[in-house]
């Protein structure tokens, strides 16, 4: 099964690099993207073994059935974040902590923290290297912010705070064979929010993920809407119906199903009813015969013909899925079932070929592929990998790196680093703004609006129906929450309609929500790390126009003017256009255009100012 998928990703490693098939284009054969590809399986079963071999790869991909939600590291490192909070005797969730991507420590220090056996975070810093206890404070900070969140905001915003605020994201990008564990995160949202709303702790929740750990399984119940595929597609045949991709590998066509060979007890049949297998009196065990029934061996033979034809049903489906190119994958076992025929039978078949000779310009062979060819990353070599050459090679290059990273200080989020602009330089009083019904109703509350106020505006926009709000508005009765959400809706129209959305998004334009963005700066001899979310942009063609919507009660002057300085920074770098920047208060109805210019002096005092209380 590794050498399919190692000559699966192979082939479509090598055509992205443009030294394999090709696709039309219009400007003349042009190379495939991953995105061009789609990975079709008769079942998810092998499903782990393509997924483990494209990462290697470095191939980008997607699923459609996820499966290994709670085997990989994403899953079991945000697990060992929070146990050790709630459990913080639990020295194995703290020990998986500490070595996760949050904390990182090295061999040396994990081990000095562990033997002190202490509550975590207890110890003193300064028994560490300078780098160690860096990485020690950090950790305790986040690890004493998580204290502070968990059962007192919804679970959801745990985890986004672990994804996004912790950087857990970020690691993830920084290497393309990561990527494929993107979407884990939607998945665990999805859960999160499903424990939630059925009233249940933070406490139950991890009783949840802890029985499921380790755990090969479909999570049936829990879909999750991609607002863009990116790269492979992975999917069973009966997923991909109805839709059509440039390139297709039809793989594991070898696998012969789950039933075939087993004759089941009884059959149902139209015309004679129910037909049983019966025993020969008297014998057991494998001596034990069967009684000759012709009604059950005519349910069993219908049975197989239906199956059979179900079967090539399937084949024509994965067949037609195929706009340019189609590719079947498959090895043969050596001892078959005496049941149904495999795919790979069938496309045999329809060559005038078979497994044992497989003579046809249709068909290549590909043969066994070492073990240290398929742990080296997918690279190429001509040798079966000698180790000690591996370990020399390994020893040069983590001596003498190829190149020195950067060295940045730890990530700021933008509305942290906003509140504290808004404290050291000040605003002009605050101009009162049209109040809202539901404004008694939200009193210490506005927060929890405004972010009901994004998901309807979110949902209006991209034209797809918002999630339920159970999660965000637990605490309300059910009048209650009906007026927020029409509150909500009417306040998410009034920007729909307005003269403004009209001009600046005309129905067509490529608008963005919700885009999460990393932004590098160099601030005198200092670089920092600024991480936030963009509320809405849309792609003008010559330039980018940015809204940030508000629901504040009071507009002040400059209150976010550095919040939209990093967004203009952030969208000059990723679109390569001139950025015009707007805040859109909801009360009002009117678009302010936020122009401010931050000076070199104020943002060296900000981001000081930052540091200095972490």
């Amino acid at each position: 099964m590794e050498c399919e998928a190692y000559e699966a990703a192979r082939l479509i490693r090598d055509a992205a690099a443009g030294t394999g098939l090709q696709l039309p284009g219009a400007a003349g054969p042009r190379p495939p993207g991953y995105e061009d590809f789609a990975l079709l399986l008769r079942s998810t079963g092998n499903q782990i073994v393509y997924e483990r071999v494209f990462r290697r790869f470095g191939i980008p991909y997607t699923t459609e059935n996820i499966r290994t939600l709670f085997l990989e590291a994403p899953v079991n490192d945000m697990y060992a974040a929070l146990q050790c909070c709630i459990y913080p005797r639990d020295r194995e969730a703290y020990a998986v902590y500490l070595r996760s991507f949050f904390v990182n420590l090295s061999d040396e220090a994990l081990l000095t923290e562990l033997l002190d056996e202490g509550l975590p975070f207890a110890g003193d810093p300064e028994r560490f290297a300078p780098a160690e206890a860096e990485k020690y404070c950090l950790g305790r900070e986040l690890y004493n912010r998580l204290g502070e969140m968990i059962d007192r905001v919804p679970h959801r915003e745990v985890l986004r705070f672990l994804w996004y605020e912790a950087g857990y994201r970020y690691n993830l990008v920084r290497n393309p064979a990561w990527h494929g564990y993107l979407e884990f995160y939607e998945y665990l949202i999805a859960l999160a929010d499903k424990s939630w709303d059925a009233g249940e702790s933070m406490v139950l929740f991890l009783d949840f993920l802890r029985e499921n750990l380790g755990d090969y399984k479909k999570l049936e119940e829990i879909e999750i809407l991609r607002t863009r595929e990116e790269g492979v597609r992975i999917m069973t045949i009966h997923k991909s119906k109805g839709l059509e991709f440039p390139i297709v590998l039809l793989a594991s066509t070898g696998q012969g199903s789950n039933e075939s060979g087993k004759r089941s007890p009884y059959y149902l049949d139209d015309s004679f009813g129910l037909t049983v297998n019966m025993a020969v009196p008297g014998t057991t065990g494998n001596a034990r015969r069967q009684k000759p029934n012709p009604f059950y061996e005519g349910g069993v033979k219908a049975s197989r013909q239906m199956e059979a034809a179900e079967l090539k049903r399937l084949l024509y489906v994965a067949c037609t899925r195929a706009e340019q190119h189609l590719i079947m994958l498959g090895y043969s076992p050596k001892r078959k079932s005496s049941g149904l025929p495999s795919l790979l039978d069938l496309i045999f078949s329809g060559l005038n070929s078979s497994a044992e000779n497989p003579e046809s310009p249709f068909v290549r062979l590909y043969g066994p592929v070492p073990r240290s060819t398929l742990y080296r990353l997918g690279a190429e070599t001509g040798t079966d990998g000698d180790r000690r050459q591996l370990l020399h090679d390994y020893e040069r290059l983590t001596r003498e790196p190829p190149f020195t990273m950067p060295r940045f200080n730890p990530p700021l989020s933008v509305s942290r680093l906003n509140g504290l602009f808004t404290g050291l330089f000040g605003g002009e009083a605050g101009m009162p703004l049209a109040p809202l019904p539901v404004d008694p109703l939200i009193i210490d509350r506005e927060e929890l609006f405004g972010t009901l106020v994004h998901h309807v505006l979110e949902g209006m926009i991209t034209g797809k129906n918002p999630e339920r709000f159970d999660s965000l508005l637990a605490g309300f009765s059910s009048v209650e929450a009906d007026q927020l959400v029409t509150c909500a809706q009417e306040l998410a129209r009034g920007f729909w309609k307005s003269s403004f959305r009209r001009e600046q998004m005309p129905d067509g334009t490529a608008v963005f929500t919700e885009v999460p963005f990393t932004l590098g700066l160099e601030i005198g001899e200092k670089r920092h790390l600024v991480e936030g979310v963009i509320d809405l942009f849309a792609d003008r063609g010559n330039e980018i126009v940015c809204v940030d919507f508000k629901t504040n009660r009071y507009r002040i002057s400059r209150e976010y003017a550095v919040q939209m300085w990093f967004y203009r920074r952030a969208l000059e770098k990723l679109c390569k256009k001139p950025v015009r920047t707007y805040l859109f208060y909801l009360r009002e109805g009117v678009p302010r255009e936020e122009l401010s210019e931050i000076q070199p002096e104020e943002l060296e005092q900000l981001f000081s100012a930052a540091l200095e209380k972490k």
